[in-house]
């Protein structure tokens, strides 16, 4: 076997001999999966992830919990016997024997109550400002692998351009040979650079199965959809506009709440008990004379905080100590965000920058080939020249389709960071 030939069997991937990690990875994407048509069907599918879903249960769940902080606990019934005695037990011979029924209900303090279900409101409305941002975040993760998905596609179809024009180049680098001219060295080159364009492609495949098994964990589909279009949001300087600094707030709230609650417990708990007792007529025995009667007990209770400096004291101390870490956790959580969109959009600045590059380098090459093109007609130069500089040319446009690719991403990250109207 050739040289050439035994480097097509290893690397090169336009060539019938697939290699086997690549032949394993092109029947994994000829699965039939069924393909979303457009966006919008996407991002319904996305609204079910087990991680949204989850947080609107959590949602759920604090809303009732603050429903249930606010009603009353289950009041005491009691039914038993008083003063039975042991050696002859009868309720008609000892006077103080009687049947008794009773009732007990407790009385939180309401302002404690209504603390706590505050704090679970806030945390319900916490909850469902994380559901919104999950979802702004996995739609920014769609939007990126889509786009990546698009770029991959992109480059395949170019490196397939590379392929038949490193064909052509041979052709006319040992139709040079034969012509006595001392190029045999170029033959090397050309299997060097088929060898680079052959790991280009493994690369490639490999990426469009990470990427196919990313959209798939996000919407339960294959999709062939290209991304939408994205233009970075407007921020108004407003720190608020930033669902980390929102979230941080709405923490701050709920410990709040918790200090509302921890200064209520200095008010008394009450509670209210009534109890109704029946008595059997005396048997009229020896001692046992004495009248049936029915009567009744009522009574209230209220706790008094006297132990207020080593319970309700120290709470209150923790509740607010809380509410202070959480304000400085909100101050971290806006610069931390205020750091991420300045970084990221210099990124998104730098890659518009580097589109413009790569499309005047890519426009200046057709000059390049046009001129060569007509100096070769006119029987100057040679066409190996020419098709060196489209594949280089090529090389700029797999480029460009990278580096849209990561404008788009960067694009749709930066926005994720932001509440919009």
């Amino acid at each position: 076997m050739k040289k050439s030939c035994y480097q097509c069997l290893l690397f090169s991937p336009f060539c019938k001999w697939v290699p086997a990690s690549l032949a394993l990875m092109l029947s994994w994407n000829t699965f039939p999966i069924a393909h979303a048509q457009t966006f919008k069907e996407l991002e319904q599918q996305l609204l079910d992830h087990p991680s949204i879903v989850a947080l609107r249960f959590s949602e759920t769940a604090s809303r009732e919990s603050a429903a249930a902080n606010i009603g009353l606990p289950d009041p005491v019934i009691s039914v038993g016997v008083n003063n039975v005695p042991l050696q002859d037990p009868a309720f008609d011979r000892f006077l103080p024997t009687h049947k008794a029924i009773g009732v007990r209900q407790s009385l939180p303090n309401f302002a404690e109550r209504r603390a706590l279900s505050s704090a679970n409101e806030r945390r319900a409305s916490l909850q469902k400002l994380q559901a919104e941002w999950q979802f702004v975040t996995l739609r920014a993760k769609l939007i990126s692998l889509l786009a990546t998905q698009t770029a991959l596609s992109e480059q395949l179809s170019i490196l397939a351009a590379r392929d038949i024009k490193y064909n052509e180049l041979e052709e006319v680098i040992r139709s040079e040979i034969d012509a006595g001219r001392p190029a045999v060295f170029r033959i090397a080159d050309i299997d060097i650079e088929r060898a680079d364009s052959a790991r280009e492609k493994a690369a490639i495949l490999a990426s469009q199965i990470e990427v196919s098994a990313g959209i798939e964990e996000l919407v339960l589909m294959a999709a062939k959809t290209p991304a939408p279009e994205t233009a970075l949001a407007l921020w108004d300087g407003q720190a608020t506009r930033f669902y980390a600094v929102r979230l941080a707030d709405q923490n701050i709230d709920i410990s709040e709440a918790g200090v509302s609650a921890a200064k209520a417990a200095f008010r008394p708990d009450w509670g209210v008990s009534l109890t109704y007792q029946q008595r059997e007529e005396g048997s009229g025995a020896p001692g046992s004379t004495f009248a049936g009667d029915d009567w009744f007990s009522a009574s209230v209770s209220v706790t008094v905080p006297i132990w207020s400096r080593q319970n309700q004291q120290p709470k209150l101390r923790a509740a607010k100590a809380n509410a202070n870490a959480r304000r400085q956790q909100s101050e971290v959580a806006a610069r931390a965000a205020l750091a991420e969109w300045r970084v990221l959009s210099a990124k998104i600045e730098a890659s518009n920058d580097f589109q413009k590059i790569l499309r005047e380098k890519i426009s200046a090459l057709d000059s390049r080939i046009e001129a060569l093109t007509s100096n070769y007609e006119a029987g100057l130069g040679d066409y190996s020249t020419i098709l060196d500089t489209e594949i280089t040319q090529l090389k700029f446009q797999s480029d460009l389709a990278t580096e849209r690719a990561r404008q788009v991403s960067l694009t749709a990250r930066a926005n994720s960071l932001l509440v919009t109207p």
